[in-house]
């Protein structure tokens, strides 16, 4: 009895070991992958991250740098202050970094700010800008898409998207996927037919775009350059 209570015992031990040395691995394999994805709200896939968080941001000084350091701290000291605007302050926090060029940090804030406030779509414009910063396209792309899809009603949103895939030259399926969904969500804003018809000339598809001119006039009637741009694209086609 007495020597099958000290193999128990052993067992037990040996199971604490094995337990303990698979929680560290496993935390190692989290740090080694960079941030972890938030347990509440967006994240980007862990395949998009990038696999170098460092750039070089636009303070690359010491003393700029050291500049953004104090900024950062005080504005971490102002988080539990009473009625503090933690999102605006988790979203400044980020910026600040990657000013600096500290991608890690700044996605960990973005992350925070997204959860604080999960229908702002700011958050994701701007991992979308971290992003590709960092050259991290794939990753980009997820974060453009969910500020779309947060707010669709804000143009920006979806010419932050259109501009992204414009300057990545993805396939036109692609863009023109991009535009029918700005076009549906914004009602089919001028400024979402505006920039749709410049780029079906771009595509040399000059009847669809004289086509969405016309659109773009009956908006705005007034509007003599876009009298002209149909007069111009109809030249074209005699």
């Amino acid at each position: 009895m007495i020597k099958n209570m000290e193999y128990i015992q052993k067992y037990k031990k040996i199971i604490g070991i094995i337990a303990g040395i698979i929680f560290l691995g496993a935390l190692a394999w989290g740090f080694a992958l960079g941030p972890s994805p938030s347990n509440n709200g967006f994240s980007l896939s862990r395949e998009s991250l990038p696999s170098s968080w460092e750039f070089t941001g636009l303070y690359n000084t010491p003393e700029l740098t050291a500049n953004v350091q104090k900024n950062i701290e005080t504005l971490k000291e102002k988080i539990n202050e009473e009625g503090a605007d933690v999102y605006d302050i988790y979203l400044s926090i980020a910026q600040q970094y990657a000013l600096v060029g500290k991608g890690e940090e700044a996605y960990d804030y973005l992350l925070r700010a997204g959860r604080q406030d999960p229908g702002n779509s700011l958050t994701f414009q701007t991992m979308g800008n971290l992003m590709e910063s960092l050259k991290a396209y794939t990753a980009a792309e997820e974060a453009y898409k969910q500020a779309t899809i947060v707010q669709p009603q804000i143009l920006q949103n979806h010419l932050a998207l259109i501009g992204f895939y414009l300057g990545q030259k993805v396939d036109a399926v692609k863009i023109e996927s991009a535009f029918a969904f700005a076009l549906e969500k914004s009602g089919r804003a001028t400024n979402i037919l505006k920039e749709y018809a410049q780029w079906l000339e771009g595509q040399k598809d000059t009847a669809k775009a004289i086509t969405v001119w016309e659109e773009v006039l009956k908006q705005v009637p007034e509007d003599r350059a876009v009298k002209d741009k149909i007069n111009q694209l109809k030249r074209k086609l005699k």
